[in-house]
């Protein structure tokens, strides 16, 4: 038999426990788990997790710092977005469950671990500003985690 787990404490590392009860009621069973991560870390060179999005399309047809800096940048391609997430099917703007992962400049390691949802709140900005605002000061090189439940 086999137990899918379904957990939404995508960060905790203890078992699912409906799972663990399912597999003890059942001689033998075995709960499985899942071979993929349980979260995806983005980086702003290769922003693959935004392909999805028809306004990304800039991102991907010049990869050159310069022009990504430029789109990064550009209030159109900002509003752009936000339009898409209003519609979208997986990662719709939740910025609350997106975290630094690592920053490169000094100046910015202060934000590593935090979400950028209260990095957005402590600005006084909203969450896809401050994503694309802290990807410009990192020079496109910072790196956020993700839960993969966020694409479900």
């Amino acid at each position: 038999m086999t137990f899918l787990a379904r957990s939404s404490a995508t960060t905790s590392r203890k078992p699912a426990p409906r799972p663990l009860r399912r597999a003890k009621a059942h001689k033998g069973a075995v709960p499985q788990t899942s071979p993929l991560a349980l979260t995806r870390e983005v980086n702003m060179r290769n922003p693959f997790s935004f392909a999805a999005f028809k306004c990304w399309g800039r991102v991907f047809s010049d990869k050159s710092k310069e022009a990504q800096r430029a789109v990064y940048a550009d209030p159109a391609f900002r509003n752009a977005f936000r339009e898409e997430l209003k519609n979208a099917t997986g990662f719709s703007g939740d910025w609350r469950r997106i975290t630094v992962h690592e920053a490169h400049k000094p100046e910015l390691k202060k934000y590593e671990g935090r979400t950028v949802g209260d990095i957005a709140k402590e600005r006084g900005k909203d969450g896809l500003d401050t994503f694309l605002d802290l990807t410009l000061e990192d020079d496109l090189d910072i790196d956020t985690c993700w839960p993969s439940s966020t694409w479900i």
